[in-house]
């Protein structure tokens, strides 16, 4: 089953604490599961993150790079994130 992708940009975020502050911020909102035709569907949030002019130049790099860390935490059982490392 194809799972939804989400990008997320967010302003004014000037360092990696502040990063990670909000990446946990994210990730403490994870949804309950969902009911549909009596059955429980769990949810889960995975995401990566990188940042403009520490990470990349470019939005497609950027882009790139904060999905390669978005599959990275998928494997690692979902609802986790990942930071860009270079």
């Amino acid at each position: 089953m194809a799972l939804p992708q989400l990008g997320v940009i967010l302003g004014n975020i000037s360092s990696h604490e502040n990063a990670l502050h909000t990446a946990k911020s994210l990730l403490s909102t994870t949804v309950e599961p969902i009911m549909h035709e009596g059955s429980e569907m769990p949810t889960s949030l995975s995401f990566g993150v990188a940042m403009y002019s520490l990470d990349a130049s470019n939005t497609e790099k950027l882009l790139q790079k904060a999905d390669m860390d978005m599959y990275k935490a998928k494997r690692n059982d979902g609802n986790n994130y990942r930071f860009f490392s270079r």
